[in-house]
């Protein structure tokens, strides 16, 4: 076999290879930007619900609004939220009514800052009181 044969040989299947590469490498960026922004967007749902709920004690139609919000945000969590963000949920949930205890903050800081780090990759993490102050437009109770 000629030298310049074997060359336009090597060079077409090498072709071939970085364009299927490419392609794989592209597809697989795609789907990983397409999961983070559905966990993203439902972890914000869930935010905006948790705010609104907040703001809604009195008035029974808007409180039911915010919680048909949050049962949808968390049934697409439940879908497509990473383990850590779905386990630190329960743990929150066990808390029940009882939101203002220092355990209780600190559990839904955990379980905001998983939200935060899963959607970010942010190792910045403020601290349970000043999500809750933010998440509740509330100063915590002292316990």
């Amino acid at each position: 076999m000629s030298d310049p044969i074997f060359a336009a040989i090597i060079g077409f299947f090498a072709a071939v290879g970085g364009g299927v590469f490419q392609a794989w490498s592209a597809r697989r960026f795609e789907e990983v930007k397409f999961k983070r922004q559905l966990r993203s967007e439902a972890y914000l749902a869930y935010f905006k619900g948790i705010s609104a709920l907040s703001f809604a004690r009195d008035d029974q139609e808007s409180r039911l609004v915010a919680l048909t919000n949050m049962a949808e945000a968390r049934a697409r969590i439940a879908v497509s939220g990473s383990k850590s963000v779905i386990e630190k949920m329960n743990i929150v949930f066990a808390n029940g009514d009882n939101y203002h205890s220092a355990k209780a903050r600190a559990d839904l800081g955990n379980m905001l800052n998983a939200m935060r780090d899963d959607s970010l990759g942010s190792s910045d993490m403020p601290s349970p009181d000043a999500l809750f102050v933010l998440t509740y437009g509330e100063t915590p109770r002292k316990d």
